[in-house]
């Protein structure tokens, strides 16, 4: 052990207690010193502000943080207020400013006032954009009715030309409310734009119920509308609604089942191909566009146009690519042969190539 250090330059004043005592003092800035060639010292987090029952009477009458003493810079950094995590000094704000049984009901009064100003922030800024008039922007809007040729009106202002109608109108960012109308019949719908969007669709059947011609192949495949069997391919739906999308699954013995949805944007006679896979091996085909396109095989929507490969079964297939925003639709028959992955690229800017 060490011998004490010894006592300050100077004589260096005692408390009167510890002179009474005859007890040495030691040099508080010495205290926490080590012998030259020690280890380093590790910081002792859980003494920080606290005082050991055995602490020198010097440190139990200094008042001030161990951090502010020069208790704690042996091993680790010079802690101060700026240096603590934000947590700690939050802490600190608190306990200084905020009475111990007042501390609950600031943190309640807190989380009320982020949970009020969001839910007043939601309520009150689309109200001061309708108020103003919002952000105009222009975009393209197709407009496309079933049947075709309806006039539509925008926000009550009627455009010139009938359904399919492209136009590029100013749009204020929101809901707009359109009226399409044909032969006395009218129908009204909504859509609104994001911010910095240039093109939308906005779709509205002006019918009740509409005619589905279904062909299947192999012929005399069983064919199922929302659950329940309704005849044997082909097969004629003559007052399918309009109300909403509707569920075909088509089956026949040794056949993969097929499922396609009929959608509410569909002509009055609509007809529908169903091409059943015969059960057994399948086979990867690669298809890609210039542009990129929506991919529809033997009816049925499986994605985008891609360099991953999809895997189907063996055989030939009908193939429809489409690109709605640039009105661009073609169709082509493949054939998915086993081994190496068939691949397939159509130039669509040039036509059906």
């Amino acid at each position: 052990i060490a011998p004490p250090p010894p006592p300050p330059p100077g004589g260096g004043a005692a408390p009167a207690a510890a002179a009474a005592a005859n007890i040495p003092l030691e040099r508080i800035d010495h205290e926490w010193t080590t012998t030259p060639g020690a280890p380093p010292s590790k910081a002792a987090l859980d003494r920080a502000g606290k005082p050991l029952p055995d602490d020198h009477f010097a440190y139990r009458e200094d008042k001030r943080p161990m951090a502010y003493r020069g208790a704690w810079t042996i091993g680790d950094p010079e802690i101060s207020p700026g240096d603590l995590p934000a947590n700690e000094r939050g802490r600190r704000v608190a306990q200084k400013f905020l009475p111990a049984g007042m501390r609950k009901w600031a943190v309640v009064l807190f989380v009320a006032t982020l949970v009020g100003g969001t839910f007043l922030g939601e309520l009150l800024v689309p109200f001061a954009m309708d108020l103003l008039g919002g952000d105009a922007q222009t975009a393209t809007v197709l407009f496309r009715s079933v049947p075709a040729g309806a006039t539509v009106e925008v926000d009550g202002k009627k455009l010139d030309g009938v359904t399919p109608l492209a136009v590029e109108l100013p749009l204020a960012t929101g809901k707009q409310k359109v009226v399409f109308e044909k032969d006395g019949d009218s129908v009204a719908t909504k859509f609104s734009l994001k911010g910095g969007q240039t093109f939308a669709t906005v779709e509205a059947t002006l019918l009740e119920t509409g005619v589905v011609k279904v062909t299947t192949v192999p012929k005399g495949a069983t064919v199922f509308l929302d659950g329940d069997e309704v005849g044997k391919g082909p097969v004629t739906l003559d007052k399918v609604s309009y109300d909403g999308v509707h569920d075909l699954e088509v089956k026949a013995d040794g056949y993969e089942m097929e499922s396609r949805e009929i959608k509410v944007d569909r002509p009055p006679e609509y007809e529908m191909r169903v091409v059943l896979q015969k059960k057994g091996k399948r086979g990867k085909v690669v298809i890609l566009a210039n542009p990129a396109a929506e991919v529809t095989l033997d009816g049925k929507v499986i994605g985008q146009t891609r360099d991953a490969p999809y895997e189907v079964p063996l055989g030939e297939h009908d193939l429809a690519l489409a690109v709605p925003g640039l009105g661009v639709e073609a169709d082509y028959r493949i054939r998915v042969v086993d081994g190496e992955p068939a691949k397939y690229y159509f130039d669509l800017t040039v036509g059906a190539q």
